[in-house]
């Protein structure tokens, strides 16, 4: 890396009027000896103070020192660190015939604001319209917002979050003309009291309305004569500087999926789900139809009612209460076909499947919050409850005849979510603490019964039902502190986890006569799993000048215990991992940025997965995994390369990603000529690589009011599977 070689020229100063006022504002753009090249910048603060930083191996620089209401000053100066103040008399400038109009773009540290009114044109009608123009922004289909390729790590509205995540209900229903501006707030960290202590690479969005009382929202309705279609969107939004307050209630069959209202997009929404249980625990299922790469307005066929509600109001002492209702009933009628062909050595195998499925989902989820977000103090608390009754039903033509499905999946669960920081002496006390219950009860029939030869010996039969009841508990409590020592921020963390869950599957066959009988031991489970975790996270944060050095040192301890009576199963497995990544990031040259990565994992099995009797998950899968759970080690190296120059509106990214992982184990899939497979969990080590390749570039055009985006990436896997008793 020659670049962290080359000096690095910083110039301060500061800029007062002639009277010794400290002028706040003042452009200092630094320019090549030429006078034509820009190539650093600084604004000053309401101090009058301002920094410029130069990597280059010019001689010397030249200074322009510009204001509307002062006279310009320009300066040579020799290119090393130094600093240059200065003094500006106050100048009246009359301009006559010309129309001044605010620049579309303006950057001041770390925070990019983006004038609305510069970018929207007649086509746009929400701020998500608005959003798509702006350079180094992506929106993906489902809604969520990516700005360099990453989530983001908040979407504010007047700097509260309403939405907690769920934020495409206002970015699709807000009008770009109650916004003022858009804030992109690069390596954002939204807890008060860690600002100028703990770093944060994620950006958040701010949006700055027009007036400091807003009422407005989104309305429409729309219908058409086949086959009896319509479309229903009402959102009202109510925004004040104590109060927010958004309802909506949406409806429509013409292809519009409106459950991606219910997906938390954020960053840290997806980071908080690496240990904790999933929320749909998918063992048993309807077999569906491959999802295809169109848009889904051209394949989806259905019903859908969609409702929230979302309030938020300041208290005393810097509390906020938050509140958040969502339910949507979806019906959705699938027509497919699928054509599959497994190609292995020395054989082609080939099935077709006719889909006629309907899918019924029912989905209630309810957060109320409590959060205090100060300068000494954070606090924050989540009560979530969540409630799913789903129904769905299918009928499959394949080569093996007509079979009918059906899977009811109710679920019930809710969790609590505790965060505090508090100052103790020079340091910082932080707790986190998270328990959550969840349980479901399904079944899935069959029909008629499948894998007759192993469930019913080898007699054709009615109906198979595969019951199964999953129980959940789980808990992760830690304490860490944060200490800053001179360029150093230290922040060792312990904690630990509890997982407790129990299994209870087995697998009913209803012969011609209608009596029904339970499948023999092999395929019943009466499963309990444990889980224990200690860890002590140590993260040590280096920084100087442009450069920042962090080291995450991770110790794990984990015992997993599995009993299953019935089957004479009572195992323990304990395992120790030490887990180190090292992230290297520098800024050069006033626009580029340069990440670098390395690092280490080992995780387990999901003990979801992890069972020793046979469950029926789809007519066509019989799977089983009763070998020693599943060891995972993998290690990763990652490069990104940016140059954003807010100037001129240009940003770029170019992300490199090598993963090579280590397993101790793969699935053995035994496919018969109907389609039909058993799948059994072996003890076989195998290796799987990866390269990811992605290049993102992005120019505003200001005379057009139009973003030119490119958008490129590749991705190379290998592995190894194991088909009817062929490795390859």
């Amino acid at each position: 890396m020659s670049f962290l070689t080359l000096a690095q020229t910083t110039i301060t100063g500061t800029i007062t009027s002639d009277k010794g006022k400290p002028l706040s504002r003042i452009n200092v753009m630094v320019y090549l000896p030429d006078n034509t090249s820009l190539i650093s910048f600084g604004i000053t603060n309401a101090k009058g103070e301002y920094e410029a930083k130069v990597n280059h191996s010019t001689d010397s620089l030249h200074l322009v020192v510009s204001s509307i209401q002062y006279r310009n000053e320009m300066r040579s100066i020799n290119n090393e660190t130094q600093t240059a103040d200065f003094i500006l008399t106050e100048e009246v400038k009359e301009i006559k015939g010309v129309t001044v109009q605010a620049p579309m773009l303006e950057r001041r540290g770390d925070t990019l604001s983006f004038l609305i009114s510069t970018l929207a044109g007649k086509e746009d009608v929400v701020i998500e319209d608005v959003l798509k123009k702006i350079p180094g922004i992506e929106i993906e289909p489902n809604g969520q917002i990516l700005y360099q390729g990453l989530p983001l790590q908040k979407f504010y509205v007047e700097g509260l979050d309403l939405m907690d995540g769920r934020y495409s209900v206002i970015s699709k229903n807000l009008p770009h003309k109650s916004v003022s501006t858009v804030e992109i707030m690069e390596n954002h960290q939204p807890v008060k009291i860690l600002e100028d202590k703990v770093e944060s690479y994620q950006a958040s969005i701010n949006i700055k309305l027009k007036n400091d009382v807003t009422i407005t929202g989104n309305a429409f309705v729309g219908a058409g004569i086949w086959p009896l279609l319509w479309d229903v969107n009402v959102t009202p939004m109510i925004f004040t500087k104590k109060v927010q307050f958004v309802t909506s209630y949406q409806s429509n069959n013409t292809g519009r999926d409106l459950s991606t209202n219910l997906q938390s997009f954020t960053y840290d929404a997806a980071l908080n789900l690496n240990d904790r249980p999933s929320q749909n625990s998918a063992i048993i299922g309807v077999q569906q139809p491959a999802t295809p790469t169109l848009d889904k307005r051209r394949y989806i066929d259905n019903q859908s009612h969609y409702g929230n509600v979302n309030a938020l109001t300041k208290l005393n002492n810097d509390f906020q209460l938050r509140a958040n209702i969502f339910y949507i009933n979806d019906k959705q009628n699938q027509e497919a076909a699928t054509h599959r062909t497994i190609l292995i050595p020395g054989d082609t195998m080939a099935f077709t499947e006719q889909y006629q499925n309907n899918l019924h989902e029912n989905h209630l989820l309810g957060n109320i919050s409590l959060n205090r977000n100060s300068k000494n103090n954070y606090f924050d608390n989540l009560l979530s409850i969540r409630s799913r009754w789903d129904k769905f039903s299918g009928m499959v033509i394949s080569d093996a005849g007509e079979i009918s499905q059906n899977h009811d999946s109710p679920v019930q669960a809710i969790s609590n979510e505790l965060k505090s920081i508090n100052e103790l002496g020079d340091h910082l006390l932080d707790l986190k603490s998270y328990i959550s219950y969840d349980n479901t009860s399904q079944t899935l029939s069959v029909s008629p019964g499948p894998y007759a030869t192993v469930l019913h010996d080898s007699v054709p039969y009615t109906l198979a039902t595969q019951n199964l009841n999953l129980e959940r508990v789980y808990t992760d409590n830690s304490a860490g502190m944060v200490f800053s020592v001179k360029r150093f921020v230290i922040t060792p963390r312990l904690g630990a986890q509890y997982r407790h869950q129990t299994l209870n599957s087995d697998i009913g066959l209803q012969n011609g006569s209608g009596i029904t009988t339970d499948a023999t031991t092999p395929f019943i489970n009466a499963l309990t799993t444990e889980r224990l975790k200690a860890y002590s996270k140590t993260k040590v944060e280096y920084k100087y000048r442009e450069l920042t050095l962090t080291g995450t040192l991770p110790l794990y301890w984990q015992q997993d215990h599995f009993q299953d009576v019935d089957k004479s199963v009572d195992t323990t497995t304990k395992n120790l991992y030490f887990d180190p990544s090292f992230v290297a990031r520098l800024k050069f040259k006033g626009f580029w940025e340069v990440w670098m990565r390395a690092s280490q994992s080992h995780s387990t099995g999901d003990p979801d997965d992890h069972y020793y009797g046979y469950i029926l998950r789809s007519y066509r899968s019989l799977s089983q995994n009763a070998v020693p759970l599943q060891q995972r080690s993998s290690r990763s190296v990652s490069m990104n390369l940016k140059y954003n120059n807010s100037i001129t509106a240009f940003f770029n990214s170019l992300q490199y990603v090598f993963s090579n992982t280590e397993n101790t184990m793969m699935y053995s899939s035994v496919i018969n000529e109907d389609g039909t497979a058993m799948r059994t969990a072996v003890e076989l080590p195998n290796i799987r690589n990866a390269h990811y390749l992605k290049l993102y570039s992005s120019k505003y055009f200001m005379k057009l009011k139009s973003t030119l985006d490119f958008n490129a990436s590749a991705n190379i896997m290998s592995g190894e599977q194991l088909i009817n008793d062929v490795l390859f």
